[in-house]
């Protein structure tokens, strides 16, 4: 599609972004009879990325790792780990998303089928069966697991995609502004190569960008669409990784396999155990991993059939997975007014959630002692956060979200239960920017979800 022929062009439906989102959103509208023209920013993400500044007193890998399927765009993929949100969690957050439960489960069974899962429970997080031989005893703790997808198959969908003549993908143009005009949506597109602008004319738009991308455009159009500034933008989360502790266990091997991904897997999916304890200030849990024999010996010149068939002491160190709570200090912003793409990420720990975090991370030190007392473990020494330093050592986990919560009135959020923008219901917020916050999990899947519950109630052109 020739960038001459597209300035006058009205097309069904307008999808922005080529991620998982993006993909499964065209896929859907053309199966219910849309055309849909399909763009993507790929290089240009990175000058977008280059755009963004950050504060912050951790370090924020969206700047540098923003992940994108197009390999123009990033180098960085989603690696297919996969978590559901809880359906025990669904109602019980403020502002609450409004969901009919009965639907919901209709679209996480769709996306199951879709992704070609049939040995997983996404509502639970645990599998429906393990093999004999990898025996987990599920009575100790709460352990969910997150679900690591071998052959995601995005190239044979987009393949699909690409030979139905309703489809259309546009790459390297990057989506500025939206607009009402003559009832019509109108998005102005800019396309560097040629230095130009135009606009294209829809009838339905899906945004599926990403957490900043999201807010980026909608900023951008907050005027042309009359936008409420109650929410937008002022409510940036994210996950925090930490190294919280180096354990000592008396038998390394038998602790490997409750807790080591290489160690549980459904069929040939590995599956990568997560130790939770359960709070309502924030969710959390914790993983395993840097696994270590004490013994020299054993640990250089062992053959690996031995090494997994002896009782011998080990290490390995603990690692926690927590919810940033929403804070003044945490938010996205224009930078000025001229440029519009001179967005700033302010993301800092304060004081108080640091308290939390230690508090968490003392609880996680505490009850797997507890819990897992038949293992002896000793923890070498639990880390705190206590220093500078010690937060500087935290990381994101490239999981923004937040910053479009969805809610069941406009008041306390940006789009409705469906993912439509309240100021317009032709206009659709896919990705973990609706999250009313990141909880535990992987976001790519209930996001998936989320936007099947949305196109379950779009009717078919």
């Amino acid at each position: 599609m020739e960038v001459e022929k597209v300035k006058s062009i009205m097309v069904d439906a307008i999808v922005l972004g080529r991620g998982p989102l993006g993909i499964y959103t065209s896929l859907v509208l053309i199966e219910k009879g849309y055309k849909v023209l399909n763009v993507d920013a790929g290089k240009q993400l990175k000058n977008l990325k280059s755009s963004l500044k950050v504060n912050s007193n951790i370090e924020w890998k969206t700047k540098v790792e923003a992940p994108s399927l197009n390999i123009n765009g990033s180098n960085f993929h989603w690696g297919g780990g996969c978590m559901g949100w809880p359906l025990e969690d669904l109602e019980s957050d403020y502002p609450e998303f409004g969901f009919d439960e009965k639907n919901f489960i209709k679209s996480n069974n769709r996306i199951v089928k879709y992704l070609e899962i049939d040995d997983f429970d996404f509502l639970k997080n645990h599998p429906n069966s393990f093999y004999e031989d990898d025996f987990i005893n599920t009575t100790i703790g709460d352990i969910r697991y997150t679900y690591l997808l071998k052959d995601i198959k995005f190239e044979k969908i987009i393949s699909v995609l690409e030979s139905n003549k309703n489809y259309e993908f546009k790459d390297g143009v990057i989506a500025k502004k939206i607009s009402e005009i003559d009832d019509k949506l109108t998005i102005d597109f800019y396309l560097k190569k040629r230095n130009e602008y135009f606009q294209i004319k829809t009838e339905k738009l899906f945004i599926c960008l990403g957490g900043v991308e999201n807010s980026r455009i909608l900023q951008n159009s907050e005027n042309t669409l009359n936008l409420s500034k109650h929410h937008l933008l002022r409510n940036l989360n994210d996950h925090l990784r930490l190294n919280i502790g180096e354990i000592e266990v008396n038998d390394i091997n038998r602790f490997k396999k409750i807790f080591d991904k290489k160690k549980n897997f459904v069929g040939e999916k590995h599956l990568w155990p997560r130790y939770i304890l359960h709070s309502k200030s924030n969710k959390s849990y914790s993983y395993f991993k840097d696994w270590r024999y004490n013994n020299l010996f054993i640990r250089r010149f062992t053959s690996q059939n031995f090494k997994n068939n002896i009782k011998t002491s080990g290490t390995c160190n603990l690692y926690l997975f927590v919810e940033k709570v929403n804070s003044k200090n945490t938010f996205i912003e224009l930078e000025n007014n001229i440029n519009p793409d001179s967005f700033k990420v302010n993301f800092y720990l304060d004081r108080n959630e640091i308290t939390k975090i230690n508090k968490i991370i003392n609880s996680y030190a505490e009850n797997l002692i507890e819990d897992f007392v038949e293992y002896n473990l000793r923890f070498k020494k639990v880390k705190y956060l206590k220093t500078e330093k010690d937060i500087s050592k935290v990381i994101s986990s490239n999981h923004p979200s937040g910053t479009t919560p969805m809610g069941k009135v406009s008041t306390n959020s940006i789009v409705n239960h469906k993912s439509q923008l309240w100021e317009n219901n032709d206009i659709y917020i896919f990705g973990s920017s609706t999250f009313t916050r990141p909880h535990y999990i992987h976001p790519t899947y209930p996001s998936l979800v989320f936007a099947d519950y949305a196109l379950s109630y779009l009717s078919d052109k």
